[in-house]
């Protein structure tokens, strides 16, 4: 895996880079998450990546972090995915 933290050119916005190889992808299909601490990239918080086969399932997995004062976006029909 590959972490960097850039600034985009045009917008000026801090841009967090990440490569991840097949070994990674395997790992999270195995039902391993990827977890990030932002800060040693320069930015406040944490990312964590974590792989389902449908968006149910996906909501199910993180249903124990969803509080309703979670901002959850859903972002299945977004082009840019």
């Amino acid at each position: 895996m590959i972490k960097a933290a850039a600034r985009n050119d045009v917008t000026g916005r801090g841009v967090i880079v990440l490569g991840i190889t097949k070994e990674n992808i395997d790992k999270l299909k195995e039902g391993h998450p990827i977890h990030i601490v932002a800060d040693e990239l320069g930015f406040k918080g944490e990312i964590v990546i974590h792989y389902e086969k449908t968006m149910e399932r996906l909501k199910a997995a993180f249903s124990k972090f969803i509080t309703p004062k979670t901002d959850v976006r859903d972002h299945t029909n977004d082009k840019r995915n």
